[in-house]
Parts: structure tokens; sequence; C-alpha cells
């Protein structure tokens, strides 16, 4: 891996840097690099998705209906709860 570093002239922060095994039943998984041992996780969010290790969508979904109702709960506040707007029919 450092040759590629080197070839490509990239620079890790392996402090920042984390490890997620995707697969069915969790493990652990231990990775170094050097001295470093990169903490494992369960979840990440990579390109604004949630993935998580099992596969499961389940997190991501939430997140995306928690989204939808703070926006949906804004928009009562700012405009099915104005005063000046009627809410009768004729």
């Amino acid at each position: 891996m450092n040759e590629a570093l080197v070839r490509w002239d990239l620079r890790v922060n392996w402090q920042k840097s984390k490890v997620m095994r995707v697969a069915r039943k969790r493990e652990e998984c231990q990775v170094r690099i050097g001295d470093e041992q990169l903490e494992q996780v369960d979840t990440m969010n990579y390109l604004g998705v949630m993935i998580s290790g099992d596969g499961s969508m389940q997190r991501e979904v939430e997140a995306r209906v928690g989204c939808a109702s703070r926006v949906i709960g804004g928009l009562n506040q700012a405009i099915l709860g104005r005063r000046e707007l009627s809410k009768q029919t004729n």
C-alpha cells in the first residue's frame, strides 16, 4: 500500500481512518497500518448513504425518513401554521 501512496503522492490520516467488515455475522477485524490499529465500525456514511456492516438498509431508511419528517415539520410550521392562510375549501 505504501508504494501506491508514494506513487500517487497521497497522504492518509490513519488516526481518522476506520475499517468496516461487511458480512452477515459481525466478527472482529483487526487492521494495522504500521503501528496504528484502525477502529472497526458497524456503520459508516459514504457519499451521503448510510452503509451497514451487515448489509442491511434499515439505518439508511430510518435516516431518510427522519430527514423527510424534519422537512415536513418545517413546512407544516411555516405554511400551515400561518394565521393568514385559510384551511377552508369552497
